[in-house]
């Protein structure tokens, strides 16, 4: 039961891909500001705390690849009705994967 609470607390990666955008958005605001209070306080940041230095859709890939896709195929197992949320899961990490290559595209451009 707690894999499968906690497999919903992290699910925004699970859903549409609008809606999987506007959560990883909203999630990087809490993110920079905690990091942002931080640097102001004379705290060291975390990484992904660190408006500076973090690529979001980078930061995403990763986390749809290590965290997300293996907890959902683990609940799979027990629950198969999730199977179109592991579809969503490869169409978004296909969608951050694509938006990664045109940033580095176009780093290369400049």
């Amino acid at each position: 039961m707690s894999e499968c609470i906690h497999s919903s607390d992290i699910s925004p990666p699970a859903k549409s891909t609008w809606l999987c955008d506007k959560w990883m958005e909203l999630f990087y605001v809490e993110f920079f500001n905690q990091g942002d209070m931080k640097k102001e306080n004379g705290l060291p940041s975390t990484n992904l705390c660190d408006r500076t230095n973090t690529n979001m859709h980078k930061s995403q890939v990763g986390f749809i690849k290590f965290v997300i896709m293996p907890q959902f195929l683990i609940i799979s197992y027990i629950e198969p009705e999730i199977q179109p949320y592991l579809g969503n899961l490869q169409i978004n990490l296909k969608y951050y994967e694509t938006k990664v290559a045109e940033e580095e595209k176009s780093q290369t451009q400049i």
